[in-house]
Parts: structure tokens; sequence; C-alpha cells
């Protein structure tokens, strides 16, 4: 007994450990995303510690750059200064390479760390060195030199205070107060830190050179918005961001709403003392006549007011997270607190609970012994109350009824058989209603037996569906309308295989049809199996429904997502509208001068920037013209007709016209112009200018390469899954600018080098054996002098020169004597012959032989030259360089 009642106490004692179980822990992962918390705190003041040292060797090397400039120019009086923002400067490296030494690691500031961001020559040893070597030599270097010096140093610093910035968490703050504080010190004061030095600069050149051109007055007007808009704005608008926030995160911080707002009043005037300083520079009429002297006292006094203003921002950007942390770690501490005492008092009720149920269990227990032992006047005799009290007053009456129990029984058995008289009546009464229920659904149900016929008994919506003539014992092949499919004998195979029941039944129905067309309607067809009693497959239940407005509806939806991806690449959809009028009209021209090999390769090139921007159904149509024995201009006219009506139907969204094409833009960053403006002011005097001008403006109209090729990555990675291949598909270069009239028909028609590698070059997954399992397709583009590049790249299985050339000899394009001949690169060039595959079978993505020559053929249009290395199981390279047009012209004038 004693024994049977511990084990209950144990099963109650568990059931009660179930429950605190998930509150210790929620307890457990709720300090621990506390400690997160407090660890991503922390490593924001490392973040702002590490800042320190930077900000202020940022600060004196600015001004040993700004008396260096003023010494060069003839201010003797800047040697004390010299010496004395390089002593500080000094002071200010040890700083650093203390604190480097001691969290360096930390904020990732290591050969692995700094390479990982690209920044790997950033340490603060290579400061250290460049700043040794610019005090030791910079007494025998030119201004030039000394100039380029420090610009170097304060890049690396700048660098450094980035990368503080990516590796402390800081640019991830996630409260606003501190958010915007951080965006004022590691952000918006370093921007204006780094404009105030460059306006530094620019005066001290100004005043040297003696007067001012057009292009100076342009930057002193630039130097003054910049620095008003992007700037002053820019810091008064987040610190009064930060003071408003500051009373929703963890309380007001007293020092940070006296100082903040006492820094901005300071900062603002003197800021907008260096603007309208700038724009009087712009107008007066030389340098002579301004007030250079003030300029840079107010100047001055801007820069080193800015550094404070940081220095301050900084202490309470610390003052904020210390009370992040402070305030977190009170969050820890009583979640803790509050969660022991709940589950203290938890266990006190659940053992007072237990002990009192297990007595009561116990005397029901008693009784029940009593009355299994004939003992039938046992009571347990207790008053109403929880459930063991109703367990043991259902013994009391259990007990009452005893006595009675056969002739309830007996009576029972008399109102069963009269039960077994009506249950045919029932059942047929069931049957009606269940049939009634199918007949008024809106889906269609029937069931075929082995036999492949529809069996008796499918529902009214089937007639509706099907139509009238649906009648039990017809063939599902002709039920569905399946008997001039070509693929109806592999259906009926299918239907045979579900029966079998060999295969897993998933496996097998799947390849039964899901949706099928009647009468202009679009049926979806369910299926799964009706098995016997034993299990065996009796019956294909197909449930079937009207999917009509589904597919119209899935039709508009790829509509709309193949538009947002056209969008997506405007520029180079357009770019690819024009191109394809063109090759249209070659197509004409070679069919009516009779080449239908070019005509061919045109249509190649064409259906694969279709494919690419994934016009489904333009690509499919070329495909099928590519496959008649004699390629027409009627054909022609109707892919035009039918691109032209897409772009009509579309004009709305795409704003592209295929008679029209489209408004080529051109857009130009603030960079570009400040590149112009420095260009033509660097043209000597006496030379052309327009002529410089007129040279930027061409450049000004070239696209980057990404632009160029347009959906082509996309369609790769789309091809790539059709095929079932994993491939990574990189572009490197990018951002390379090109002139499009030199290199568009080169980059419309590098559609087939990447199909190509894809369908040809890339193996399986589960051939690639050592290599990575999943494939990389490069696409590099590159700029040379004289010269663009663009290679495509994979690390595939390479290609077979025999083979290539055995391939040629079977289809009679070379003899076995030419190809004896040949050597191996030789015969790696046949893939670029017309007409030539290593594809055994066509289809809609390659396996003609017209798209490797119909890239050689462009390339050769282009003045460009094409090269090819593969190696067998390592993959292919082909190169393509396409010369600029000015070394065109040299090469006309050479000749």
């Amino acid at each position: 007994m004693a024994l049977k009642f511990n084990r209950i106490a144990f099963k109650l004692f568990a059931v009660c450990l179930s429950f605190a179980l998930p509150i210790t822990v929620l307890l457990f992962l709720m300090i621990e995303a506390k400690n997160k918390d407090i660890e991503f705190a922390a490593m924001e003041k490392l973040g702002d510690r590490y800042q320190r040292p930077l900000e202020l060797l940022l600060k004196d090397v600015s001004l040993h750059r700004w008396a260096a400039m003023r010494l060069a120019n003839g201010d003797a009086s800047q040697k004390s200064e010299l010496a004395a923002t390089e002593a500080a400067a000094d002071k200010d490296l040890d700083a650093l390479l203390s604190v480097n030494a001691e969290i360096g690691a930390t904020l990732q500031f290591t050969e692995e760390g700094l390479a990982k961001r690209k920044r790997n020559e950033f340490t603060a040893e290579n400061l250290e060195k460049s700043w040794t070597e610019l005090k030791t030599k910079q007494s025998t270097m030119d201004s030039a030199a000394v100039q380029s010096a420090h610009d170097k140093l304060i890049t690396h610093i700048s660098t450094m205070i980035t990368h503080m910035g990516d590796t402390s968490n800081l640019i991830l703050d996630p409260d606003l107060d501190s958010y915007y504080l951080m965006d004022v010190t590691l952000l918006a004061l370093p921007q204006t830190q780094n404009r105030l030095q460059n306006i530094a600069v620019f005066v001290e050149t100004v005043t040297k050179a003696g007067k001012l051109t057009s292009a100076d007055r342009i930057q002193a007007s630039v130097y003054s918005a910049f620095l008003k808009e992007a700037d002053l704005d820019r810091i008064n608008g987040s610190s009064q961001t930060a003071l408003n926030e500051d009373q929703n995160f963890y309380g007001v911080s007293p020092s940070l709403q006296k100082k903040l707002p006492a820094a901005l009043a300071k900062n603002t005037p003197l800021i907008e003392a260096v603007i309208a300083d700038l724009k009087a520079l712009g107008e007066v009429p030389d340098v002579k006549s301004y007030h250079v002297v003030s300029f840079r006292e107010h100047l001055r006094a801007a820069l080193l007011n800015i550094y404070d203003f940081h220095a301050m921002a900084l202490h309470e950007e610390d003052v904020l997270l210390k009370n992040r942390i402070a305030d977190i770690q009170g969050q820890k501490s009583r979640a803790f607190v509050w969660t022991s005492l709940s589950l203290a008092i938890a266990a006190l009720l659940a053992f007072a609970i237990t002990s009192g149920l297990i007595r009561r269990v116990k005397r029901v227990i008693g009784v029940t012994r009593t009355i299994a032992n004939g003992d039938l006047n046992a009571r347990v005799g207790m008053k109403p109350g929880d459930e063991v009290s109703e367990l043991a007053q259902s013994f009391d009456v259990m007990t009452a009824k005893v006595v009675g129990l056969n002739d309830e029984v007996a009576r029972k058995n008399r109102d069963l058989q009269g039960i077994n008289a009506n249950l045919e009546g029932i059942v047929a009464e069931r049957t009606a209603t269940i049939k009634t229920i199918l007949d008024n659904v809106k889906f269609g149900f029937l069931i075929v037996g082995s036999d492949g016929k529809v069996q008796d008994g499918f529902s009214k919506s089937c007639q509706d569906l099907l139509g009238k003539e649906l009648v039990a014992g017809a063939h599902f092949i002709d039920a569905f309308k399946l008997r001039e499919d070509r693929n109806a004998g592999l259906i009926q195979e299918f239907l045979g295989q579900a029966f079998d029941d060999i295969m897993p039944e998933e496996m097998t129905l799947q390849q039964l049809p899901s949706r099928i067309t009647h009468k202009g309607r679009t049926l979806a067809l369910q299926t799964c199996t009706v098995r016997g009693a034993t299990g065996e497959v009796k019956g294909i239940l197909f449930t079937i429904i009207d999917a009509t407005d589904l597919q119209r509806a899935e039709k508009e939806s790829a509509r709309q997502a193949l538009l947002v991806r056209i969008l997506k690449e405007a520029d180079a959809f357009r770019d690819f509208v024009e191109e394809t009028k063109t090759r249209v009209g070659m197509c004409r021209t070679f069919i009516r001068s009779n080449h239908p090999a070019k005509v061919r390769a045109e249509l190649h090139t064409i259906k694969g920037n279709t494919s690419a921007f994934d016009l489904i159904e333009a690509a499919r149509m070329v495909h099928e013209i590519e496959d008649q024995a004699k390629i027409t201009e009627a054909d022609i006219d109707t892919f035009e007709s039918a691109l032209r009506a897409f772009l009509d139907e579309n004009f709305d969204v795409l704003q592209i016209s295929y008679d029209e094409g489209g408004e080529d833009t051109i857009s130009l960053s603030s960079d570009q112009i400040d590149q112009m403006l420095e260009r033509l002011s660097r043209v000597p005097a006496g030379q052309n200018v327009h002529q410089e001008a007129v040279r930027w403006a061409a450049e000004a109209r070239f696209k980057t390469a990404r632009s160029l090729i347009g959906a082509l990555p996309d369609y790769a990675k789309r091809l790539a899954t059709r095929l079932c291949k994993s491939i990574d598909v990189v572009v490197e270069g990018g951002d390379i600018r090109m002139d499009p009239e030199v290199m568009r028909t080169t980059t419309q028609s590098l559609v087939h080098l990447v199909r190509n590698s894809i369908d040809h070059g890339i193996e399986d997954s589960s051939e690639r054996q050592s290599k990575p399992e999943v494939a990389q397709l490069k696409i590099i583009f590159g700029d040379e002098p004289k010269a663009w590049s663009v290679k495509v790249v994979d690390d595939g299985k390479g290609i077979d020169g025999d083979r290539v050339a055995k391939n040629a000899v079977s289809k009679g394009l070379l003899t076995p004597e030419q190809v004896t001949s040949m050597s191996a690169q030789e015969k790696l060039g046949l893939i670029f012959m017309n007409g030539l595959s290593t594809s055994e079978t066509i289809s809609e993505v390659s396996g003609r032989g017209v798209g490797m020559s119909a890239v050689e053929t462009t390339v050769k249009d282009s003045g460009g030259k094409l090269e090819l290395d593969s190696k067998l199981g390592r993959g292919t390279t082909i190169t393509i360089t396409i010369p600029k047009p000015e070394a065109r012209g040299m090469a006309k004038k050479a000749a």
C-alpha cells in the first residue's frame, strides 16, 4: 500500500516539476538574452574607448597638415605650431597603440578581421610606420608629397574609425537616443571634421595660387552648401532626436540634457561663420581682397570645437550605455528573485494539495477492496467536492445499483434486438443523406478501378465538370478527354503502378495529370488511393475542381512578377528591345539574301536574350521557328508582332514601345560632377576646355557592366534550377563603366556562353567528385587602358577537344585528315564552328550548334578577339576583348 501511494506521490511531484521546468527554462533563456544585451552594450563601450585616441590623432594630424601647408606657403610662424601638433600626435599615437594592444583583437583589428572587410593594411602598426616616415622625411619632401602623406594618414585613421564602428556594434545600436547620438559621434561629426579639413587645404591652396578660378568659386559654393545641409543640419537633427528620445529609454540622462544643447548652441554659430566665409570667398574678385586671416581663425575655431563636441558626445554616449547596462542587470536580478519566490510558493502549494489528495485516494481504495470481497453495504461516504469526492460518490452509487444490474442488462439486450431489426433502414437513410451532400457540392468525386474505368456512384458535379456524357464504366482516359494527349499511354501505365502498390503512393500518384483543359475550362485533379480492409488498393479517388479562375489569377501573378523583374533591369531591357529590332531586321536581310545559317544564328541569340528576361512564350515561339526546315519572313513577322503586342499591352507599366523605344537616361552622381569640375580646373591655360568637357560627357554616357547584362545573372540561376544543378552565379567588375554603343552586342551575346556553361560545361552535383558540390560560374568584367574585357569562367568538366573533333567529322563538317593535323587548341576552337554542338539532342536551351558561332561572329564584328582556355575536369574560361573607340582610331591611323 505504502509503495503504491509513493508511486502516486512521485507522479504528482513529476507533474508539478513539469510545470516548473518550463518556467526555469524561460528564466534561463531570459537571463541569457539579457546577458547578450549587456555584452552588446559593453562592445559598444569598447568601440567608444577605441575611438577616443583615433579622434585625438585625427585632430592633431589634421592641424599638422594645415601647419605644414601654411609653412610651405611662407608662413614661418607655423614652425612652432608644427612642432606642437607633432608632439601631440606622438602622444595620441602612443595612447592608440596601448588601447589597440588591449582591445584591438576584440574589435577585429587583426589580420583576419581586417582582411574580412578588405582593410588589410589599416592597422595601428602601419599607421605608426606612416607617421614616423612622414616625420622623418617631411623636411626633404616637396609640398605635394607632404600633402599626399597627410592625406594617406587621415584616410588611414578614418578607415580605422569606420572599422571600429562596424565591429563594435555601435552602428547597430537598438535604442533611439543612443543610436542618434552614435550617428553624431561615428558619422556626422567625423564627416564634418573631414569637410573642415578639406576646406582648410582648399583655402591654403587658393591662397598660394593667389587667384580664384571659376572652378574654385564653384568649389567654395559646394563646400558651403554641404557644410550646411549635409553636416550642420544632420548634427543638429540627430542631436535633437537623441534629446527627444532620451526619456523613452532607461530614464532621462541629466548630463545629456544639459551638455548636448550647450554644445549645439556653441557649434552652430562657429560652423555658420565658416559657411559665410565660403560664400564670401566665392564672390570676391581676387584672393588678395579676401580676409584670409579671419577665415583661418573662424575655420580653426570651428575645427577645434568639433573635436571638443565629439569628446563630449562620446562621453555622453558612454553614460547612456552605462545606464542601459545597469537597467538590464536590474531586470535580471528582479526576474531571478520573483521567479524563485514563485517556484517556492508553488512547491509548498503542490505539497499541501498532494498530501490531501493521497489521503483521500487511500480511503477510496480501501472501500473498493471491501466491495470486491462481496460486502455491497460498504460506502466511502465523502461529501461533494472535487473529482476524488465525485469518484467516491460514484462507487457508492455503483454499489446501490449492483443488485438490479442483471435486469438492466436483459432490458438492454431486448432493445438491441429491436435496433438490429431497424439497422438496414438506418443505413439506407444515411446513404441517401451522403449522396444528397455529394450531389450538391461544387467539387466532383469519382473512383477509378484497377481496370481504368469510372465506377458507379460518382457525384453529380462530375457531370457538370466533365460533361453529361460521363457514365459509369467509361474509361478514365475518355472521361478526362486525354485520348489525344501524347502521354496518354504513360498516364495509364502510372495508374497501373498505383494499383500494383510497389512504389510509394505519393511518388506514383504525382505522375498522374494534376490539371486538364476541358471545354475551355481548367480542371484541377487531386488523387488518393482507396484501400480495402487488408490495405490493398481498391481504387483511385479523383477530386475534380474548377480551377479556371485560379489559373487565370496565376497567369496574371506571373505577368506582374515578370514586369517587376523587367523594371528592375529597365535600361538593359530597353537595350534588349533595340538590339532585338536590329537582329529582326538582319534576319529579314539574311532571308532575302538566302543565308539561312546567319538567320538561325540571329534567332538563336534572340531566343537566348528573351529567355534571359523570362519572356517564356516569346522564347518558345523562336524555338519553334528554329525547328522549321525553312524560315520565312512571315515567321519573323509573327515573332515581331508578338513582341510588339507584349510591349503595347504593358506600355502603361514599362513605358517602352517597340517602334519608338524608350528614352535612354543618364544618372550623374555628385562625385561625377565634382570629378568633371576637377578635370576642367586642371586643363592648362591655352588648351581647349570644351574638348575636355566633350570627352567627359562621352564617358558620362557609359553604363555599368552590370546594367548592360541586365537579367542575365538571374536567368542563369533560374536555368540552373530548371536543370537541377547547384550553381553559384557570381558577377565581378559589375561597376566598371563601358560604352554601351561598343559593348551592347557583346553583352547581349553572353547568354550563349552562360547557357553552354550551365547546360554542357557544369556537371550534376553527384558527378563533381572532389570538387565542391555547388559549382561556380563567374562573369568577370575588366577595364584595360585600350580595351574592355569579359570572361565567362566555370569550374565544370572542361571541353574534350578530341570528342568535339569527332563530332565535327561525324557531321561531315571536317574530314579525318583535317582533324589529324590539328593541334589540341585548334580542336577546342571547333566549338565555335557553325552547326557543331557537343549536345546529342536539341532542346529549348541548346543543341543547335549556332550559339557559340554567333558569339564569335559578334566579337569579330566589334573588332575584338576571343580566347578559349579549357582543362578537362577543371573547367573552362572564355575571354572576350573589345577595343575601346580611341584604340580603334589609333589602329586605323597606324594602318
